[in-house]
């Protein structure tokens, strides 16, 4: 799976780089520190780990131009922020993932690979605040 970062912050991309880089089926592709690079590459990859810190309107209309595209990749958001609302807004704008940035390494790979094949991941304590407020 081809992944392309998106963090404000370097040391947090290289980092992710570290942990995604020890996966056999894991590849960083490219990074960017805000989301205007992000729009020119994301069709050739198939996620994109987005920081949850960028401004979130450009954030969210980056989102939805992305979600616009034939194959648009698949979208983990990660975040210090812990506003149930935040994670609303990212998965309404079409986020197929939210974490905290204070998560393990173990739990964002569960996440990559869980949206990866389809599936949504959110933290359990904003959960249901995200269900009810998807239907």
């Amino acid at each position: 799976m081809r992944v392309f970062l998106v963090d404000s912050e370097p040391i947090f991309r290289e980092g992710l780089k570290t942990i995604i880089g020890a996966e056999q089926d894991l590849t960083v592709v490219g990074e960017a520190d805000n989301c205007r690079n992000m729009l020119q590459v994301s069709q050739n990859v198939d996620l994109l780990i987005l920081d949850g810190e960028l401004d979130s309107i450009v954030l969210i209309m980056s989102l939805q131009k992305i979600r616009s595209k034939s194959r648009p990749p698949f979208v983990l958001v990660l975040t210090k922020r812990n506003e149930e609302q935040h994670a609303v807004q990212m998965l309404k704008a079409g986020a197929d993932g939210y974490l905290y940035k204070s998560d393990p390494p173990e739990t964002v790979l569960k996440a990559i690979r869980k949206i990866a094949t389809g599936g949504k991941y959110v933290p359990s304590d904003v959960a249901e605040t995200v269900i009810f407020a998807l239907n």
